[in-house]
């Protein structure tokens, strides 16, 4: 009879976590703040077609001002969301070389 590990459903892959923290900055936060970023214009245009005036002028200030506050609160998001994900990966990476017992 041969050891097998076929019907393992729990793993671990050092690659595959960093894969996973690079895609979710990526696209979760990255693309996130581009969206932003991007579709200020087509915003104002939206609100132009309806609304003149200070008050919406200042709309339009402060929502550049927003927009900016939210891609700035993003970026600290990523950097601890990557710092934590860091950590749990070497975390299992300790754990995974400590199940290892030298003979």
């Amino acid at each position: 009879m041969g050891l097998s590990i076929a019907e393992t459903t729990q793993g671990y892959s050092k690659q595959g976590a960093q894969a996973f923290i690079n895609d979710l900055n990526t696209k979760a936060i990255t693309e996130t703040e581009n969206i932003l970023r991007n579709q200020k214009g087509a915003v104002k245009t939206a609100i132009r077609s309806g609304w003149a005036g200070k008050s919406e002028e200042a709309f339009e200030a402060n929502f550049d001002k927003y927009v900016e506050e939210t891609c700035k609160a993003l970026e600290e998001l990523k950097k601890g969301m990557e710092a934590k994900l860091q950590e749990i990966n070497a975390n299992f990476d300790e754990l995974d070389n400590s199940l290892v017992d030298e003979v």
